[in-house]
């Protein structure tokens, strides 16, 4: 990885080593013996069987869970019971009552204490729920100028436009950077929709190493150098990261990539999906967290979902680049309007984390979102369990390597009141399943004890700690 040693402060930890990488070769052989004695269906069945009956309905249980109510740090799960092994699902008619460590609520904005309704309740009676046309035609009001004025100056750029959708801001957008005469350099994690909006664009994608600007370099000029023997070049190179990765929970190495971004003439989009309102002193993400330029950014994405709580996305950098967005990006031409109610919200949101509500809710909240991840990270770490990803990212994963028991994580937390999220393959490697924790600022430090209390128990019933124990012993302050 292309480490830089930075200087550190509260809102920003030292560069940190191992935050992320392989099992070693005998986890590997463990886990696919383990498959093979699972006796469910034979290995040699198609993949859709072998995933179903072995994967699938083994742990079907933990996923797709529905709520009972809002998702704040307190929530309700409706509980049901399967007939038929997981093939099917009735309600019960009864709730759980569970800590929420599942949800990505990290500023605590999404519950019905967050300060919000009255706003969005007024929002509502004045201007309704829908917009009915797309930006271009009759689709784009006052208050949709409004919030993206105030997005581009929260994130100190010329401009930016908001899309109802975070998933369609990547798919729908990134075929309006580039096009078949154009390289993409993609990390290997990118999320699922920078990798639909990169195969729509057309353009020659190339993956490189996760979080590793040094394989992004030396691939870029490998695909410049193939190119030009073929008696051609790229028009465009465009680089796509995150701020943070939502399965690792690493965070992007800016500063590095800006670098290499800089030095060959190319142009970086980063996507700040869970990074945005979590990160840097005043929220701004992962470019305020490292101290770097928003200008050396040419793509600002983020969604609008997590620390706002709301829905949709935006994009924002320099003017010219976003009115081109508005003439020609699919989401803007094609694409519904956000609601004014979602508008009511994050307006309010953005307005608590400036100050300009007149309180310090917002720094308050970022303060103890960082003290509460820093405090579980730590704490996971001295309980024997291997903890992927940086001190200060509250997307933490804790990985089992086995799918069973991650499926067991998931299953023992909510007999004992803890809702987490099971991770397995399709949407992690198979030898890399996990329960992932994304990490509140209304999370109190009981409830992030009484957390570590299930974890630990559930952790030595199913033999899933595979970290480090040094640090036991040592104390772990709040």
């Amino acid at each position: 990885m292309h480490e830089k040693q930075v200087e550190s402060s509260w809102w920003r930890s030292t560069c940190e080593k191992d935050v992320w990488g392989d099992p070693p070769w005998y986890i590997l052989a463990l886990v696919r013996l383990n498959y093979l004695v699972m006796d469910f269906v034979p290995l040699d069945d198609p993949f859709v069987t072998l995933y179903v009956n072995n994967l699938y309905r083994m742990g079907s249980d933990v996923v797709n869970r529905p709520l009972a109510g809002p998702p704040s740090v307190l929530m309700k799960i409706k509980e049901r019971v399967t007939h038929n092994y997981g093939w099917s699902y009735e309600f019960t008619g009864r709730v759980r009552d569970v800590i929420n460590m599942g949800s990505y609520n990290y500023l605590g904005f999404s519950g019905t204490e967050s300060g919000c309704i009255e706003t969005v309740t007024s929002t509502l009676e004045e201007n309704g729920i829908g917009i009915c046309g797309t930006r271009q035609e009759f689709g784009s009001t006052q208050l949709h100028n409004e919030l993206d004025t105030m997005v581009a100056r929260f994130l100190g750029v010329e401009d930016a436009v908001c899309f109802p959708m975070g998933f369609c801001t990547n798919s729908m957008n990134i075929s309006a950077f580039v096009n078949k005469d154009c390289l993409i350099l993609s990390d290997e994690l990118n999320h699922a929709s920078l990798v639909v909006g990169s195969r729509l664009s057309g353009a020659t994608i190339v993956v490189f190493k996760h979080n590793d600007a040094n394989d992004m370099e030396q691939k870029l000029l490998d695909s410049v150098s193939i190119k030009r023997s073929q008696g051609s070049s790229f028009k465009k190179i465009l680089i796509i990261v995150e701020g943070v990765y939502s399965m690792e929970g690493t965070i992007v190495n800016l500063p590095a990539f800006i670098d290499v971004k800089k030095r060959r003439k190319a142009y970086l989009f980063l996507d700040e999906a869970h990074s945005i309102g979590a990160l840097g002193r005043y929220g701004r993400g992962v470019v305020e967290y490292w101290g770097c330029d928003p200008n050396d950014v040419d793509v600002l994405m983020g969604t609008l979902t997590k620390s706002f709580a709301a829905a949709g996305g935006y994009i924002a950098g320099r003017k010219a680049t976003i009115e081109y967005v508005k003439a020609f990006s699919q989401g803007a031409c094609y694409g519904g309007m956000m609601s004014p109610t979602l508008i009511a919200q994050v307006t309010h949101i953005i307005k608590v984390l400036t100050g300009e509500d007149g309180t310090n809710i917002g720094f308050e909240k970022r303060n103890r979102l960082l003290r509460n991840t820093r405090y579980l990270r730590n704490r996971l770490k001295q309980l024997g369990f291997l903890v992927y990803g940086h001190s200060d990212s509250p997307v933490v994963p804790i990985i089992t390597f086995f799918a069973s028991k991650a499926v067991c994580i998931g299953r023992e937390s909510l007999k004992r009141g803890l809702g987490v999220v099971t991770v397995v393959f399709p949407a992690t490697p198979w030898s890399k399943s996990r329960a992932r924790l994304c990490v509140s600022a209304d999370h109190t430090k009981e409830q992030l004890d009484l957390a570590l209390k299930v974890l630990n128990d559930i952790g030595e019933l199913a033999g899933s700690k595979y970290g480090s124990v040094d640090s036991i012993g040592n104390l772990v302050e709040y």
